[in-house]
């Protein structure tokens, strides 16, 4: 069985990625970003708004955007490279869904696919995007799901036996 390693590897950059982009903290909470530079720590985010697993707070009430996100590993191919499967969901409330522009999570999918798509410092080659649905999570909250495949070099088929 393929080794889980890269996941949390993968989990550790798509967040860094994530709390760097003022585009999308601004369209997670505009209290972080000023005329596109951050006025607050960003990290801070993370386990708030930003989840590097699947996971809504049970915030009803409250009028706020997340993104959250999953890594799949899907086993190895001819024992060289590992394939994974990764998912970065944005979600809004539907009371916010309205932005300049377009819709909060129109916009904030455009920005995660800017960001991860084509990018090759994940594995090797270039992360893929194959996939970008609309959903809703309930009766308030919407999203996009955002699905990218990337491939990754397999350690266990480097060492010797």
């Amino acid at each position: 069985m393929a080794k889980t390693s890269p996941i949390t590897r993968y989990k550790n950059k798509l967040v860094t990625s994530i709390v760097n982009s003022p585009e999308l903290v601004e369209l997670l909470d505009s209290s972080y970003v000023d005329d596109g530079e951050f006025v607050e720590e960003s990290g801070d985010l993370i386990y708030k708004q930003i989840f590097p697993y699947y996971y809504i707070p049970e915030t009803q009430n409250e009028q706020k955007s997340y993104v959250i996100m999953k890594v799949n590993g899907l086993g190895i191919k001819n024992k060289i490279y590992n394939k994974a499967e990764v998912f970065i969901c944005v979600i809004s409330h539907q009371g916010i869904m309205k932005v300049k522009g377009g819709t909060r999570i129109d916009k904030m999918g455009e920005i995660v696919e800017e960001l991860f798509n084509g990018r090759d410092d994940f594995g090797f080659g270039e992360m893929e995007l194959v996939s970008n649905i609309e959903s809703e999570i309930n009766t308030t909250h919407r999203c996009r799901i955002l699905r990218f495949m990337v491939e990754d070099f397999n350690a266990d088929a480097c060492k010797d036996e």
